[in-house]
């Protein structure tokens, strides 16, 4: 399966990337440090190379010239034409309230995740999402994991 890593951090990009390589079948995984860069792939691989098109985006909200919630609503404008069901896993330092409502209608968002987030938990969510099916056919369910607090509210891993 194929992952990308949409963040402007390399530091996150390098810990992502190895967890994204450490569950079974994500072999595949490539990195972008601007958010506009990784969209217009995205738009390209649509039209010429859809078999290159990633699974899951793991995407920063905080980042310089076009930010998480820009790649979002662009790429929802357009991702009916996708001939695959990509789901974002939006990553960030500081989600709050606003955020997490506002993610709630965004049909291409599988999950939110607190940074810093670990490696565990990602493989989790990769496992748990793609690997066995558990949301096959549906367009991403919403997930949200608060890892900084320590909580936990139902479902499998946290999330609520």
């Amino acid at each position: 399966m194929r992952g990308w890593i949409v963040d402007d951090d390399p530091i996150f990009q390098m810990a992502a990337e190895q967890a994204f390589r450490q569950v079974s079948g994500w072999d595949r995984v490539e990195t972008f440090l601007r958010a506009r860069n990784a969209l217009d792939d995205l738009q390209y691989r649509q039209r010429t190379e859809a078999f290159a098109l990633p699974d899951a985006i793991l995407l920063d909200l905080n980042m310089p010239v076009m930010d998480g919630w820009a790649f979002i609503e662009e790429w929802e404008r357009e991702s009916h034409m996708c001939p695959k069901d990509i789901r974002i896993i939006i990553v960030s330092a500081n989600l709050n309230s606003n955020d997490r409502e506002r993610i709630k209608g965004k049909r291409s968002v599988l999950a939110a995740l607190d940074k810093p987030i670990r490696p565990s938990e990602l493989r989790d969510l990769l496992d748990t999402g793609f690997k066995k099916d558990k949301y096959a056919g549906l367009k991403a369910p919403h997930l949200f994991h608060k890892s900084n607090s320590g909580s936990t509210h139902g479902g499998p891993f946290g999330f609520y």
